[in-house]
């Protein structure tokens, strides 16, 4: 699966400050605030977590309690939500 961000959607990723808080949910350290996601880093902790904890399983530890989560961040023109 591909995602594309399109300039002045409302994805999540163009509201992206750099904030680091998801690298430092990151239990893999897979994820750098200025080069981005090693996604075969973060599908491999993925798959061996998974083979441990079936049937289910998913991760998303890099995407709790983030400003860009809960709305855009008020450093790109919102207030909060």
């Amino acid at each position: 699966m591909t995602f594309v961000v399109v300039p002045g959607s409302n994805h999540r990723s163009v509201y992206c400050t750099r904030c680091g808080l998801c690298a430092g949910h990151c239990p893999v350290g897979a994820i750098d605030p200025v080069s981005g996601k090693t996604h075969p880093r973060c599908a491999a902790w993925i798959r061996e977590t998974q083979r441990r904890f079936e049937p289910r399983y998913c991760c998303v530890r890099c995407q709790l309690d983030l400003p860009c989560t809960r709305g855009i961040p008020e450093e790109h023109g919102a207030s909060g939500e």
